[in-house]
């Protein structure tokens, strides 16, 4: 399983939309998580940016 979280909840970025879209990919339904709504799960790998 692939999560995603930010420390400031925002909407998906409509280029991005546009651009996964180009590619087939539909994220239009995706949104902006917390790391609180991930509490508790483990990860193999964490990647920070």
């Amino acid at each position: 399983m692939i999560s995603s979280t930010g420390t400031d909840l925002t909407g998906i970025n409509r280029l991005a939309i546009r651009a996964m879209n180009e590619r087939s990919v539909d994220i239009s339904g995706h949104r902006s998580k917390s790391l609180t709504e991930l509490q508790g799960t483990e990860f193999d790998l964490v990647v920070t940016v």
